[in-house]
């Protein structure tokens, strides 16, 4: 079989063949470990029915018309994960935590708000609202509609009522209970002009909401859609001709399996800050650098696959996809790298929510963060989060297989 030929599989739930896939889908990670062009990847969407039983699924997965398993094709499907039942980290019973995260940090927000819109006030979506929304002016806004995806807890929405959009908005997201409580927080500020809608994006929607849209907005939401390719068509098909659609997203590599010259330069950057700011269980002597022997003891390691699948299957899905695919369904008019190469992994190996309060703190940080803008700056690394505004392509053909 040539290695670009597409493969049908058969998924099987203990001995009963529920489905056959397409293995058409491009993984760079497939790629890079000698799986032909990568094109090796599927999507097989299992019913909400048997995903909600209590018990664990074993599942099977062959080449199609046979019983012979693919590669790692044998695995247990964890309903207690994949029902939704609130151990998704974005659908808890509280707002997700950012602040001990780099995107949680106030110089870390100044850059990002810098480098994408020239202001360290102004975040990404007001700068994309005050250039591409408002101008159109008050009485065109009322005619406008706009599509969230992703919308979670619904600053979007509030951002755009703020800002005078009195258009229809249909706020989306799988987390149902996050979309109660940004149903709740719309509704307290008096905002009628929004209907929320429990959407799964892996599903096609381009006919599900009544019409064509001038604005659609992404934001951390792309990168965890299995069926990518779909989405993005879906998102073009009822793009207005004249629309735009704003995105903040992850390009980085599929479930966080990073290369070696990345976790490297991680670990290096690490080594270069004062003992006292490592996660040392013996804090004496803060001003040194750590010891080789110490730094060899707190490295950041590569999670496996299935450890990120455990804390939410849908996570880092298709980072590379993305960056592939989105120049070629949409005119791309703006796209802004701002990092997060290496402080996006640096979690519990620096204090990024003491950043906001400590000078000594903040200083380093900003050591780090220069190390990281001097990696990408010089092409050794790549931008890993990523702003784009995005038009359609009238006329343009469907993306080929």
């Amino acid at each position: 079989m040539l290695p670009t030929q597409p493969v049908e599989v058969d998924i099987y739930v203990s001995t009963r063949c529920i489905g056959r896939a397409v293995a058409d889908r491009y993984r760079h990670d497939l790629q890079v470990a000698g799986y032909g062009d990568g094109r090796k990847a599927f999507y097989y969407p299992f019913s909400k029915a048997l995903i909600a039983t209590a018990e664990p699924i074993d599942v099977r997965v062959c080449f199609a018309d046979t019983n012979q398993l693919v590669p790692n094709g044998a695995f247990t499907l964890n309903a207690v994960v994949a029902g939704g039942d609130g151990s998704n980290p974005w659908n808890a019973g509280t707002p997700y935590d950012y602040s001990t995260l780099w995107l949680g940090s106030k110089p870390c927000r100044d850059h990002i708000y810098r480098a994408v819109s020239g202001n360290p006030d102004l975040h990404p979506l007001n700068y994309f609202i005050e250039k591409y929304i408002v101008p159109r002016g008050p009485a065109a806004l009322k005619s406008c509609r706009a599509l969230l995806l992703g919308a979670s807890e619904g600053y979007m929405e509030r951002e755009l009522c703020k800002a005078g959009f009195t258009g229809e908005i249909i706020s989306t997201d799988i987390a149902d209970v996050a979309l109660q409580r940004a149903r709740a927080k719309s509704q307290a500020e008096g905002f009628s002009n929004i209907r929320h809608v429990v959407q799964d994006l892996n599903e096609p929607f381009g006919s599900t909401f009544g019409g064509e849209f001038d604005f659609i907005f992404a934001e951390g939401v792309l990168h965890h859609i299995a069926n990518i390719s779909q989405c993005l068509e879906e998102c073009h098909r009822v793009l207005k001709p004249d629309g735009f659609m704003f995105a903040l997203e992850f390009e980085g590599p599929f479930r966080f399996q990073l290369p070696d010259l990345q976790l490297q330069w991680i670990n290096a950057a690490l080594n270069a800050m004062p003992r006292g700011l490592r996660p040392l269980p013996d804090k004496h002597e803060p001003q040194f650098p750590a010891s080789a022997k110490e730094s060899s003891c707190i490295p950041v390691l590569v999670a496996k696959e299935e450890a990120i699948a455990r804390m939410d299957p849908s996570e880092a899905l298709t980072g590379p996809e993305l960056k592939r695919l989105l120049p070629q369904v949409f005119n791309v008019v703006e796209r802004t790298g701002f990092g997060g190469t290496l402080l996006s992994y640096m979690t519990c190996h620096f204090d990024f929510k003491r950043s906001n309060t400590d000078p000594y703190v903040a200083r380093w940080l900003k050591v780090l963060m220069e190390i990281e803008h001097a990696l990408i700056d010089t092409g050794i690394l790549d931008d890993e989060f990523v702003f784009y505004v995005l038009k359609s392509r009238p006329g343009r053909q469907g993306l080929a297989k």
